[in-house]
């Protein structure tokens, strides 16, 4: 059977005064990291969440690195980290010298909760990194806040995926001592790669700014009193993620109104859409769909893939992955939930007509 549309999982945004901007930056030869529109862009990030202070770096994985760096945590520490996430959360625990303590998720909707962080705690772990997964957000966070606030614990908020979800009206990334943005090709802000490290804590964001080039003293002074990193994000992507941003009310939109259609879709279906609580306000990022059945997923996704629409599968457990494997060690409601669901196409551009022809077929497994 020829499917009758092909349908990506994710396209990226064109905002109106993108080109525009990214030619002000060649004309003016400011190309690299120096010129106005990062300033812009780390501004119009602030306003919008309301985190006061933020740095751009190069992309979302060494913005994980550079927060665990400046927050100064005891050599060899370890960080419990839920082995439901994107590999980058644990990787960069790893690459700063640290030690991953794998904890469990919510087989519901594969947040973390606060049994499963102390579950995995004992007095050597002196950090936490919590990510907020397919824009969703724990409803446990302030209960979690407290936990580590009570055991002295720093607090990683990896927002790689939610930027626009709020819990209690306070957006990702206000909660923690510190957080990461990613601004990959496949976000609801892109940059192409590209990332953010945010706090309300100055100190944190002055260390990390230094840091990020070099730890040079000065500009143009080759003069470096500790070791740095060149994490920078380009002038040009900063001008791409400051136009994306002035059309966020445009993207979050239309995000929003693909997920109401394919939670009104699905009904009375085998199928349901992840949600995340009613404290939880997300912005889609990606629409994630949920066997009611067991079994049924591969199913759906042979039947997606025939219809010429691109699924993906939810996040393989990183405790389960050849580097950080160990024998007996297991995890049931993370095994359990990444079998689960398929992340459907959930880019801001899809028409009526796709959003349809996706539900159509949904209905048909």
């Amino acid at each position: 059977m020829k499917a009758e549309m092909q349908i990506p999982l994710y396209q990226p945004y064109k905002a109106k005064n993108q080109l525009a901007y990214v030619t002000d930056c060649v004309e003016s030869n400011w190309i690299s990291s120096r010129g106005k529109y990062g300033r812009l862009f780390e501004e119009v990030f602030c306003k919008y969440t309301s985190i006061n202070y933020a740095t751009t770096v190069a992309n979302g994985t060494v913005a994980l690195h550079l927060a665990l760096h400046v927050l100064e945590l005891p050599k060899n520490s370890k960080v419990i980290v839920p082995s439901f996430t994107y590999i980058a959360s644990v990787n960069a625990i790893v690459i700063s010298g640290m030690v991953p303590i794998f904890c469990d998720c919510d087989d519901t909707n594969g947040q973390v909760t606060l049994k499963d962080i102390e579950t995995a705690y004992d007095s050597s772990v002196s950090a936490v990194i919590i990510p907020h997964l397919y824009s969703g957000m724990s409803e446990d966070i302030e209960k979690i806040v407290l936990f580590c606030r009570e055991k002295g614990l720093k607090i990683i908020e990896d927002c790689a995926e939610s930027l626009g979800t709020r819990y209690k009206k306070q957006h990702s990334g206000c909660f923690g001592d510190i957080a990461t943005f990613s601004f990959f090709g496949n976000k609801t802000i892109t940059t192409g790669e590209g990332g953010m490290v945010a706090s309300n804590n100055p100190e944190l964001i002055a260390k990390a700014e230094k840091l990020k080039s070099q730890a040079v003293t000065a500009p143009g002074v080759y003069i470096h009193d500790e070791l740095g990193f060149n994490y920078r994000l380009t002038n040009i992507q900063s001008a791409i993620g400051y136009a994306q941003f002035e059309d966020f009310e445009v993207i979050e939109k239309k995000k929003r109104k693909i997920h109401k259609r394919y939670v009104l879709g699905v009904e009375s279906t085998k199928f349901k859409m992840l949600t995340f609580g009613r404290d939880v306000s997300h912005c889609a990022w990606l629409n994630v769909i949920i066997e009611a059945e067991r079994g049924l997923t591969q199913k759906l996704k042979k039947k997606l893939e025939a219809c010429g629409i691109e699924t993906r599968p939810l996040f393989y457990p990183s405790h389960k992955m050849k580097m950080y494997e160990k024998d007996g060690f297991s995890l049931p409601k993370t095994e359990d939930f990444h079998k689960k669901g398929l992340c459907l196409p959930s880019f801001p551009g899809m028409t009526e007509e796709q959003i349809s022809y996706v539900v159509d077929c949904i209905r048909n497994v």
